[in-house]
């Protein structure tokens, strides 16, 4: 028959090894859901930066427009082109020569 000193330092030992083997599992599987976890933060993070910016662009281009608006209003009409056509009576395919002036 076995030494029951043996059997039970044996058991001990195993008991001790089992447990340890069981903090190092917890611990990897803490470690890979915190990884998880920041991943997925930045991934949102991307994903926010990216909207971030182009609502930063957005809000540029408006600025620009409006001051250039109010820097000159006068170049920015002339860029309209329906600002330079006069409007004919629509008798005639080029409103801006009367039958008078041929």
């Amino acid at each position: 028959m076995a030494n029951p000193q043996a059997v039970r330092a044996n058991l001990v030992a195993f008991n001790k090894e089992c447990k340890e083997k069981m903090k190092k599992e917890s611990a990897l599987e803490m470690l890979e859901n915190k990884l998880a976890v920041f991943e997925l933060e930045q991934h949102i993070s991307r994903k926010i930066n990216k909207v971030d910016c182009l609502e930063e662009e957005v809000m540029t281009k408006n600025l620009d427009d409006d001051v250039m608006g109010i820097v000159k209003p006068g170049h920015a009409q002339a860029q309209d082109p329906l600002v330079k056509i006069n409007i004919g009576d629509g008798r005639e395919d080029h409103p801006n020569i009367h039958q008078s002036d041929a």
